[in-house]
């Protein structure tokens, strides 16, 4: 997958002599990188650093192309992506999740029930109404698979916000609100 996107990439780099390289990055290169992550989710840091890498070289390539004139000192890579108003790849991958599993809760998307997420009663423990139910496991698989790795992080977020319907809104909450702002390298 890394591959092919820095082949495209390179291509990209070659081809085009815009300064909108970033938005082409964003069409022709993100999707390889994001494809199926909701199933193949990785895990590994070595995986994780690996998949941002390719973001990494796209943002320099962009810094080197557009942005050093007007910031002659190198920023960091999440200082040029702040500029480029953008957020890591990994972020990007926990709110694709996030917003995944909002829609099966609220049964936007179809889903089988015995692969649906459970969420505890209202009579349960005070204080966790409507939380994501998350079942102990024992191997990585289990502990990554798509239900329980976006449960936890469902589980985070403010019951107001999670028990709105619109997908949109949700959406608009992760990207807007410091949700992630710990999440940074």
């Amino acid at each position: 997958m890394c591959k092919n996107a820095y082949g495209r990439l390179f291509s990209l780099f070659k081809a085009i002599r815009s300064n909108d390289f970033f938005q082409m990055y964003k069409i022709y290169v993100r999707p390889i990188l994001e494809f199926g992550t909701t199933i193949a989710y990785p895990h590994f840091k070595k995986e994780i650093d690996k998949i941002e890498k390719v973001q990494i070289t796209a943002v320099n390539i962009i810094y080197y192309r557009s942005l050093q004139y007007k910031y002659p000192i190198k920023p960091s890579y999440h200082e040029l992506l702040f500029l480029l108003k953008d957020v890591t790849l990994e972020i990007r991958r926990n709110i694709n999740d996030l917003v995944l599993y909002h829609k099966i809760k609220h049964r936007l998307v179809k889903v089988d029930e015995k692969c649906s997420p459970q969420f505890r009663s209202p009579l349960s423990i005070r204080g966790t109404d409507g939380a994501p139910y998350i079942p102990f496991c024992k191997t990585n698989i289990r502990f990554y698979f798509f239900l329980n790795r976006a449960g936890r992080i469902f589980a985070k977020i403010p019951p107001k916000i999670a028990n709105d319907p619109n997908p949109a809104a949700f959406k608009s909450y992760l990207i807007n609100s410091n949700f992630f702002k710990n999440d940074t390298r």
